[in-house]
Parts: structure tokens; C-alpha cells; sequence
């Protein structure tokens, strides 16, 4: 079990920081920083709760909303620019990410129960499901930089 979450951990940090390497496009917009700085807005509003636990689940339902948002953004902005065998390459591999999302999420509500983590489980269920979309719309964000802007 904590194998599986180090792996998590470890493989997240890696795509973040292979990202950050990538050569991209200067004169495109700055999709991830844009995002990050949107995406503040709703962290702040989280991170200042001191609510209840419907109060908490509603802003992380608020939160989720924007991700679901900028996750078609992306996906539609990455497809917009990859063309040919790129694109069905890309298409297959956000399916198998979207099956990826689907599994990680439901050990998410598994495995993050009231039983194994006390009051503490909604908190945790609820950040790491919204972490697995901010990911993903960050690193279609880095595709699209690479990329001539729209």
C-alpha cells in the first residue's frame, strides 16, 4: 500500500519535472502559469475554509468543475494542434489516461475511508481526486506550449 502510494508520488513528481524541461514556444501563451494562477483562486478559497464538512465538499465540488473545464480546454487544444498518426496517438493515449483517472480515483474512495483515516478521510478523498485532473491540465498545458499560439 505505501509502495503504491510512493510510486504515485514519485511518478507525479516526474512527469512535473520532465515538463518543466520541455523546449517550448515563447511567443505562445502561457498556459500553465495561467492555470496555476486560476486554479490559486479556488486552493485559496479550500486552504481558508474553516466550514464544515458539506461547506468543504461544496468548494472542492467548485474546484472540481474548473479542472473538468480546463481539462476539456486542454484535451481540445492539444488535439487542435496534433495531426496524422500524432493524433490518433494522442486520442489513445488520453482514453487510457481517462481509464488511468478512473481506476486511480476509485482507490482513492477505497481506500481513503472513515475507518482508515478518521475525520480526516473526506479531506484527503477530495485532494487527491482533484490533484489526478490538475496534473493532467498541466502537463496538456506544457503539450500546448510547444506549439505556435492560436
Amino acid at each position: 500500500m505505501v509502495n503504491k502510494i510512493k510510486a504515485i508520488i514519485v511518478l507525479s513528481m516526474l512527469v512535473s519535472v520532465s515538463s518543466c524541461f520541455a523546449i517550448d514556444n515563447p511567443d505562445a501563451p502561457d498556459y500553465v502559469n495561467n492555470f496555476l494562477t486560476e486554479a490559486k483562486v479556488y486552493e485559496d478559497k479550500i486552504s481558508e475554509c474553516n466550514c464544515d464538512s458539506i461547506e468543504l465538499r461544496d468548494r472542492y465540488g467548485d474546484f472540481n468543475m474548473f479542472l473538468e473545464e480546463k481539462l476539456s480546454h486542454a484535451k481540445r487544444l492539444v488535439g487542435h494542434f496534433v495531426k496524422g498518426e500524432a493524433k490518433e496517438k494522442f486520442l489513445s493515449s488520453q482514453a487510457a489516461w481517462e481509464i488511468f483517472s478512473q481506476k486511480e480515483k476509485e482507490f482513492v474512495s477505497a481506500n481513503w475511508t472513515r475507518e482508515s483515516f478518521g475525520t480526516s478521510y473526506l479531506l484527503s478523498r477530495l485532494n487527491y481526486t482533484n490533484s489526478i485532473n490538475k496534473q493532467r491540465v498541466i502537463t496538456l498545458y506544457y503539450y500546448a506550449k510547444n506549439y505556435p499560439a492560436l
